[in-house]
């Protein structure tokens, strides 16, 4: 079956509740379904996952109503190996990821009181949350590699975790990917992300840096995240040097 281009083709980082979505907005790290690209074709071709719509000669589109019954029902357990589920895919997917240090990111923002004052929480939504963690992505590695940075992509921090407690004292888990750093004017790897989450976040928020030892942050880092981020996909946080771009 051939559908117009008049069909909607939703922008990554979502998966609506109707209309087309593309591959790349299916497999993780953007979408839901985390294997690669040979092994969902194969799945495809073999009739375990649904087929695609044909835009044009090259181009190919899926429903998001059969991905997301997919996503509910699990995939067959020969396309996740030993996992049988989406969950269990994810988390096998999130511990498979080269990662050297745990780093929990906290909006703690109780505001600065006034004598006799109470105290106060400032909610922050999980946009601003997201659009705070990619500032201080950027402003870290801008202090460790300098303001051409971005064409060192091998030496940037890479990132993924998910947002938590969205609705009050919003915070998140990374498992983080650091190059090796050596101290330079503006300090130890872990002082230089200390100050910028400080920068960012008005000095409100808090920040721990611990070396990753074995492989339990990982699931820590899961938790109970995955299904609110199933559901709302702006909870997952990844950095853009995973080559991946969250928005259009």
């Amino acid at each position: 079956m051939r559908l117009s281009t008049a069909e909607p083709i939703h922008s990554p980082g979502e998966l609506p509740a109707a209309g087309l979505v593309r591959l790349h907005q299916i497999l993780a790290p953007v979408g839901p379904i985390p294997l690669s690209e040979n092994t969902w074709m194969s799945g495809v071709r073999a009739g375990r996952f649904p087929q695609p719509v044909h835009l044009s000669p090259r181009a190919i589109a899926w429903k998001v109503e059969e991905i997301r019954d997919l996503v509910e029902r699990g995939p067959p357990s020969e396309a996740t190996g030993s996992a049988g589920n989406i969950e269990m895919a994810w988390r096998n997917w999130v511990a498979s990821q080269p990662a050297t240090h745990a780093i929990t990111l906290a909006s703690n923002n109780v505001l600065r009181l006034r004598p006799g004052q109470l105290p106060q929480v400032r909610k922050i939504s999980p946009d601003r949350f997201r659009a705070d963690v990619e500032l201080w992505h950027r402003n870290v590695d801008r202090r460790r590699l300098g303001p051409r940075y971005t064409a060192h992509p091998d030496q940037r921090i890479r990132f993924i975790g998910f947002i938590e407690r969205a609705d009050e004292n919003v915070h998140a888990h990374l498992l983080a990917d650091v190059p090796e750093h050596r101290p330079n004017r503006h300090g130890t790897i872990k002082e230089i992300i200390d100050l910028e989450w400080a920068k960012v976040t008005g000095r409100y928020g808090s920040v721990n840096v611990q070396p990753i030892r074995d492989l339990g942050w990982a699931s820590y880092c899961m938790k109970a995240q995955f299904g609110a981020a199933l559901e709302n996909p702006s909870l997952f946080l990844f950095s853009r040097a995973l080559g991946i771009t969250p928005t259009p």
